[in-house]
């Protein structure tokens, strides 16, 4: 293991006295490292019995699974030795070192003392002269590096040491001299040290950059300007060498955490970032990076798409540009051939994402914005906006496409524009429901407004990645997209339907829906109707805002407030007699004038998605057919009797108010029993009656108010204490030994056969749910 015979610590000779009291040639290997340790941390071998420690003083010592760590020295102990062992031990001892550099949290002792028990004898090596055996993955097997190797390396003469306080005397490292080799940055150990760094500092900012200046400190500034990839012949070159001249100087000067860690250029740490760009910041930092990627199977679907287009361009001799303005980490391009690939604009907004990005496709596709070059990465130190660039609903950004696409098509008349997005699905206001909250402003929004998009139409982001290329592209263009599909849905943005497949948003680390994956062509033959492969889409006319219910004009007969959004989410969507913030962009005054119109509102707000195809994602509420909905008396009063029932209705009464929307209250007037004459609606009258007998036996129950199913679910059967058991613990149970909480779970059942065959069916059928 490469000649180093000058290199090799001299034994330390530190002569003394012998303490002869263990018999070393009678025990094996494993006790007399036992008894080693015990004489150094408590000044005997054996105990009164003439039994070696049992007591774990040792474990303090034998760290890693090693034979010992201390002060700075890896111990590898062995019965005796020969020449060709010695190797062997010394491989082992360095195969150690490299376990702990790609551990990354455990320091890596300095120095090496092979020492054997039967001979007495050691040798002391600085591990030092050997790191590229530590930092160097290509050195797979260094247990068995044979003497006449071309790595061998030759051993001083041993040492001699009389006994353990001698032993480490004698290989203690001298005033001055390191303990401890620095730990080197690789792919086994960056996560590690990564989250080691995020969570034992209270940052504000769990941002990359944060981390990456922290590895830096420390470095050789010098170097560092010589590898910045700056160009000298750029007019700004001395700005920018200056700049990050004082930006390292001022990174040295503060206090590095991670101390047992080499310093390391960002140019240097390339590949790691680009192999980890999914495991670089803080976890909140890291959750949002992940929150946009597109799972393979998708991808492959969305490829197959793409390749369907580019195969008839071929077909037709049209050459074609791929541009993915939101590319992330590249998912979406992986796996395309290089004829295709060498067609592509990609674009990220992301630092980690735009590494892993760069370090893929440079050198494949036609451009990645911002420009990937090593000036740009050590650009991380001193510019904080380095990924602005990249932010694709700017100005700046747009603009530059823009011209990329002119250019382009000036060279290529014939040509086609395909993009190819996986856009961030975010709603500027996401958590807003209805109040009204400003959405932020770009460049995108403005152009909208400007086109008569209201804020509303215009505040998700997909939607403005959608809308601006729709303003890039001419006739003929396509665009092959994973979006929801409200744009469509709600006839915001509208192009030609070529083929397309419903995903579902689970495999994107998002919850259960429907994600339509589409290829689309810019065109005048548009439909309302859309056949994807595994669901069929239809396109809402008239949303919530155009229901046509009347109101009580007078007060006093308003007993209830029905909200109504047009997504078929439960949030914001309510019937309910007492304020609250939960609303949406929808509200009706409900009294017996519009009762039963409200309760089928009511119903299509209480409907729950049956699977992701058919989901609030692709799913939505719709006005379209309302009138045959009115005209359908049997429906109404279904409706309305389920209203009457369920605990989806949360009207209550307290001391303000009376609950009217309940089996005791004014909306039950308006309910036709000719119509409730069935098995299934005597089944539920009678299990109610029951209830409301147990529910008027608890002493909770309060005559004066009328009660609903969701008032008696949280105020009556309730759990009481009943005993603490031996071990303290407290045990609770129903007022009633849990009769009445057997007819409510036999009520919700009935209601949910009820909603779901006489109720659902219709919902569908008159377009209320489209």
């Amino acid at each position: 293991m490469i000649n180093k015979l000058n290199q090799i610590s001299q034994p330390r000779e530190r002569e003394r006295e012998s303490k002869n009291e263990f018999n070393w040639l009678v025990h094996n290997e494993r006790d007399c490292q036992k008894a080693f340790w015990n004489y150094v941390i408590k000044g005997i071998y054996i105990d009164e019995s003439n039994e070696i420690l049992d007591h774990p003083y040792y474990e303090e010592k034998l760290l890693y699974q090693t034979d010992g760590i201390h002060n700075g020295v890896l111990f590898e102990f062995k019965k005796n030795l020969t020449n060709q062992t010695v190797y062997r031990a010394f491989g082992e001892s360095l195969s150690y070192l490299r376990k702990f550099n790609n551990d990354g949290l455990k320091k890596i002792p300095r120095w090496i003392c092979i020492a054997t028990f039967d001979s007495k004898k050691y040798w002391l090596i600085d591990a030092n002269n050997f790191k590229e055996f530590i930092y160097d993955q290509k050195y797979e097997d260094l247990y068995n590096i044979p003497s006449n190797s071309p790595h061998t390396f030759t051993l001083e003469p041993a040492g001699i040491w009389l006994d353990p306080d001698d032993l480490l005397e004698k290989v203690k490292p001298r005033e001055g001299e390191e303990k401890y080799l620095k730990t080197r940055l690789n792919l086994h150990n960056f996560s590690k040290i990564n989250d080691y760094f995020y969570k034992n500092n209270d940052l504000t900012n769990d941002e990359p950059s944060v981390f990456i200046k922290e590895l830096v400190k420390g470095i050789d500034i010098q170097e560092c300007l010589l590898n910045s990839g700056y160009d000298k012949n750029d007019k700004d070159y001395e700005i920018k060498i200056n700049n990050l001249k004082i930006s390292l100087e001022k990174l040295n000067n503060s206090k590095k955490i991670i101390d047992w860690v080499e310093p390391v250029f960002i140019t240097d740490m390339q590949e790691i970032i680009a192999k980890k760009w999914d495991h670089v910041g803080g976890e909140l930092s890291r959750k949002k990076r992940g929150a946009f990627f597109t799972p393979p199977e998708y991808c492959k679907k969305m490829q197959h798409y793409l390749l369907n287009c580019i195969n008839e361009c071929k077909n037709n001799l049209v050459p074609y540009l791929i541009i993915d303005r939101c590319a992330g980490s590249g998912n979406l391009e992986k796996g395309l051939p290089d004829d295709v690939l060498k067609n592509v604009i990609l674009n990220t907004y992301e630092f980690c994402e735009w590494v892993h990005l760069g370090y893929n496709f440079n050198s494949k596709v036609k451009c990645i914005r911002p420009p990937y070059i090593s000036a740009r990465l050590s650009d991380v130190y001193i510019d904080e906006n380095l990924m602005q660039s990249g932010d694709a609903l700017t100005k700046e950004f747009n603009l530059w496409l823009d011209n990329e696409i002119k250019e382009w098509r000036n060279q290529n008349p014939n040509g086609k524009i395909i993009f190819y997005e996986n856009p961030p699905f975010r709603d500027a206001t996401a958590n807003s429901h209805g109040k009204g909250e400003s959405v932020k402003q770009n460049f995108v929004i403005e152009k909208a407004l400007e086109e008569g998009f209201t804020r509303q139409q215009i505040r998700d982001i997909s939607t403005q990645f959608i809308y601006s290329a729709n303003s890039l592209m001419k006739n003929g263009d396509e665009y092959c997209l994973i979006s929801p599909i409200k744009y469509w849905k709600w006839n915001y943005i509208n192009f030609e339907f070529v083929e397309g497949f419903i995903s579902n948003r689970k495999h994107y680390n998002a919850t259960t829906g429907g994600l339509p994956i589409i290829r689309w062509r810019k065109g005048t033959n548009m439909t309302s109707i859309i056949k994807l492969e595994n669901a069929i889409l239809k396109q809402i006319k008239n949303r919530v805002s155009e229901f046509s219910i009347e109101e009580d004009d007078y007060e006093d007969n308003v007993y209830a407030k029905l909200f109504i959004g047009n997504m078929a989410v439960h949030n914001g969507n309510i019937l309910t007699n007492f304020e609250t913030e939960r609303y949406s962009n929808k509200a009706f005054k409900v009294s017996n004038k519009n009762i039963q119109k409200i309760s089928v509102l009511n119903c299509l707000n209480s409907w729950s998605s049956q699977n992701y195809i058919i989901d609030p994602l692709t799913i939505m509420k719709s006005a379209d057919k309302q009138h045959q909905a009115w005209e359908d008396k049997l429906f109404l009063n279904d409706c309305l009797f389920w209203t009457l029932y369920t605990n989806k209705n949360y009207c209550v009464s307290n001391s303000d108010v009376i609950n009217e929307i309940c089996p005791e209250g004014l909306a039950f007037k308006k309910l036709n029993l000719y119509f409730c004459q069935g098995d299934e609606y005597k089944r539920i009258f009678k299990i109610w009656e029951n209830i409301m007998n147990s529910t008027r036996n608890s002493k909770m129950y309060k005559p004066r108010y009328k009660y609903g199913l969701n008032q008696i679910m949280k105020e009556i059967n309730i759990k009481v204490f009943s005993y603490k058991d031996k071990f303290g613990k407290d045990h609770y149970k129903f007022f009633d030994d849990g009769d009445l909480n057997g007819l409510i779970i036999a009520l919700k059942e009935e209601l949910k056969i009820f909603y779901n065959e006489k109720i659902l069916p219709k919902l569908f059928e008159y377009e209320l749910l489209k």
